[in-house]
């Protein structure tokens, strides 16, 4: 996502770098906007590579002992994996989404974790909009861990800016997880052919319904699940 645009001899390097390069590796579906304005890069030279996505081991798996300390049998649960960077993950958008589906599904919570530069923003929206007794902070934790708590929640959120998505979205997907975030549909289709089960979202109301459509419909969740672990097996 951070291409060499400077005048000093490392971007210098790094920009002939690409330029004599017969293939650049991409990663991110959102980078290949980027790549495609750049100069010394031919869009030829790019190539797509989905990140690496294991279905052994981020598989579906019950975890009812872990949703148990966080919540009631029939509350409705929903996690956020993604550091707290407002411009580049959209947290304050899915924060007030979470506190509009709240006031109709009440018997719900919300996991966030607790890291990286609007920590402290967030904590202080939340505080604003009254959800705190609703909102549970927990700190990074690692991947084993983490796949733990994608198993353990209804429904998964990433990111909601830069319409894309890193190895969240895929990680919670093959876990069997139904996930809300944005994507641009120009990227995707680049990227995979195809678009994916994703309930893709931007404004707060639209992450806010598409909320309400899975705790209203839990065939339609457990659906969407399905087709979203078949979705990773089949394009990573």
């Amino acid at each position: 996502r951070y291409f060499p645009y400077g005048k000093g001899l490392r971007d210098k390097l790094a920009r002939r770098g690409y330029h004599k390069s017969k293939k650049v590796i991409i990663t991110n579906p959102d980078t290949f906007e980027i790549a495609d304005r750049l100069p010394y890069l031919k869009q030829s030279q790019t190539i797509f590579v989905p990140f690496a996505i294991d279905p052994d081991k981020y598989d579906i798996s019950d975890e009812t002992n872990l949703r148990n300390q966080y919540s009631t049998e029939n509350e409705f649960l929903i996690f956020c994996p993604a550091r707290q960077i407002w411009s580049e993950k959209g947290n304050d958008k899915m924060i007030r989404a979470f506190a509009k589906f709240q006031k109709i599904i009440p018997n719900s919570k919300f996991i966030m974790v607790a890291w990286s530069l609007d920590e402290y923003k967030s904590k202080e929206l939340v505080n604003s909009l009254g959800i705190s007794d609703r909102i549970i902070w927990i700190k990074p934790v690692p991947k084993n861990q983490l796949i733990k708590y994608y198993n353990m929640a209804d429904v998964v959120l990433d990111q909601f800016t830069l319409g894309s998505w890193g190895t969240s979205t895929p990680e919670a997907m093959s876990c069997g997880k139904p996930v809300i975030m944005y994507y641009k549909e120009n990227y995707i289709l680049r990227a995979f052919g195809e678009l994916p089960p994703i309930l893709n979202s931007f404004t707060e109301d639209e992450i806010s319904s598409n909320l309400l459509t899975l705790a209203k419909n839990p065939d339609l969740k457990k659906k969407i699940g399905y087709e979203s672990r078949e979705w990773v097996k089949r394009t990573h």
